[in-house]
């Protein structure tokens, strides 16, 4: 992106921010500006990874195929469409 593309679009951002008169959004954009951190995952989703990456690491992995089968048994209604 070019220099005069960055700024074009942060003055698209800068428009659209003034415009806004949603609080819950505004305190969002907020907290993302106060964020030193670079990853946006709550605690309970870097846990859910973390999980998953022991299992992985474990063995306690399925197929793709397997997943995919107990998923239409379970939830047929989301596969007729």
């Amino acid at each position: 992106m070019t220099t005069h593309q960055l700024q074009n679009e942060k003055e698209i951002i800068i428009n659209w921010i003034n415009e806004l008169e949603d609080s819950v959004l505004i305190s969002k954009i907020k907290s993302l500006m106060n964020s030193s951190d670079k990853c946006l995952l709550s605690d309970q989703q870097k846990e859910a990874v973390n999980k998953g990456l022991l299992d992985i690491e474990n063995g306690n992995v399925h197929s793709h195929e397997s997943v995919m089968l107990e998923t239409r048994k379970r939830f047929p209604h989301l596969f007729k469409r």
